[in-house]
C-alpha cells in the first residue's frame, strides 16, 4: 500500500517525488533463519519523475527505512556453535539503494472506476473527536494457546483534532492528530504496579463514504500510535515503539454540529510483538512457538464536534 505526491521542479519534464511504501507480508511465517522477519515494514521512497512523452514516464527513487523489515528487540539469542552465543539486542535491518520503474498512464476514459476527487480550492471542516472503547487482547491466529497467557482486556480513551474535505460527493478525506491512553485490565503483559496505562500519540489517515442512508457514512481510518514513553513499559519488552490499527465503522450526524462515530479496531502492525509460547503436541512434547502477535479488537465511540467550515 503506498501513499505519495509527486511536486513539479523548476524544469517541466521533472517532478519530485515521494511515497510512504507499507509492506504487509503474505507469507504465514517469517522465512529467515532467526525469525526477525516483520509482518508489516514501511519505507520512505525519495527520488525523481521523469516525464519521457504523454503516456510514459520514469521514476528513480531511494528508500529510507521508518519500520525495519528485520528487526529484534527481545534480546535474542544465536547459536554460533562450541557452546558459544551471541546476543542481540534492538537489531534493526536498514534498506538503501535505487528503484528504477516505467511508469504507463492508460487513456482517459468517460466513465473511471476511480471516482474523480478534487483536493485544492476544497473548503476544510475542522472538527475536534472525543472518543472511548472497550478493547480485547490476544494472541493472533494461535487456537493452540489453551493458557491464553496473553489475553486481557482494555479501555482507550482518546482525543483527536481532524481536518476533512469533501473531495467528492460521497467521499470526506481526512487526517487527525491526538492523544491516546490504553488502561490494561487483568493484563499478564503490563505490569500493574508501575505500566497499568500506555499514552501515545495519535497520527489518523481515513474517509468517509456516504451511505444510501444520508444521517449516515462509513468510516474507515489508519490509526498510527506512537508510543510516548521512553522504553517499553510491558513485563518482556515486546511492546513496540509504533503500532497501527485499521479502524472500520460507521459515523451518524446528529445535527450540523454534533456526530456520533463508532468503529471496530482490526490490527496491520501490532502493539505487542514478538512474544514467545509453548504448548503440549499430541505425544505431549512442548512445542515453542516464536515471534507471536497480539491483537486487538473491540469497539470505539466518539463524539465528533465540528466547528465549522475553514476556508483556506
Amino acid at each position: 500500500m503506498r501513499l505519495g505526491t509527486d511536486i513539479q521542479t523548476f524544469w517541466k519534464p521533472m517532478k519530485l517525488s515521494t511515497t510512504l511504501s507499507s509492506y504487509l507480508y503474505l507469507h504465514k511465517e517469517p522465512q529467515d533463519r532467526f525469525n526477525f522477519q516483520r509482518r508489516f515494514f514501511t519505507n520512505l521512497d525519495l527520488g525523481l519523475k521523469f516525464k519521457m512523452s504523454d503516456r510514459l514516464s520514469l521514476k528513480i527513487n531511494s528508500p529510507i527505512t521508518l519500520f525495519p523489515m528485520f528487526q529484534d528487540n527481545n534480546l535474542s539469542r544465536i547459536a554460533l556453535g562450541s557452546g558459544r552465543y551471541s546476543y542481540v539486542i534492538d537489531a534493526n535491518v536498514e534498506l538503501t539503494g535505487a528503484n528504477i520503474g516505467l511508469i504507463y498512464k492508460f487513456k482517459d476514459r468517460d466513465k473511471n472506476i476511480v471516482p474523480s476527487m478534487q483536493f485544492s480550492g476544497v473548503v476544510g471542516d475542522l472538527s475536534v473527536e472525543a472518543s472511548t472503547g472497550f478493547l480485547f487482547y490476544d494472541l493472533i491466529n494461535q487456537k493452540k494457546d489453551v493458557l491464553n497467557w496473553n489475553q486481557n482486556f482494555g479501555v482507550q480513551n482518546s482525543v483527536d483534532l481532524w481536518l476533512s474535505k469533501q473531495v467528492n460527493e460521497k467521499f470526506d478525506a481526512r487526517i487527525g492528530l491526538g492523544y491516546s491512553n490504553f488502561y490494561h485490565i487483568n493484563s499478564n503483559s503490563f505490569n500493574p504496579d508501575s505500566a497499568q496505562s500506555s499514552s501515545y500519540a495519535n497520527v489518523r489517515l481515513g474517509t468517509d463514504i456516504q451511505s444510501s442512508w444520508q444521517p449516515m457514512k462509513f468510516s474507515i481510518a489508519v490509526s498510527n500510535y506512537i508510543s510516548l514513553a521512553k522504553e517499553a513499559e510491558d513485563v518482556f519488552n515486546f511492546q513496540q515503539r509504533i503500532f497501527t490499527n485499521l479502524d472500520v465503522g460507521a459515523k451518524f450526524k446528529i445535527n450540523d454540529k454534533l456526530s456520533i462515530r463508532a468503529t471496530t479496531p482490526i490490527t496491520l502492525a501490532p502493539m505487542l510483538n514478538g512474544s514467545s509460547w509453548g504448548y503440549f503436541d499430541d505425544n505431549q512434547a512442548i512445542v515453542i512457538v516464536p515471534n507471536s502477535r497480539v491483537g486487538m479488537t473491540g469497539l470505539n465511540v466518539g463524539i465528533v464536534y465540528s466547528f465549522g467550515k475553514k476556508s483556506e
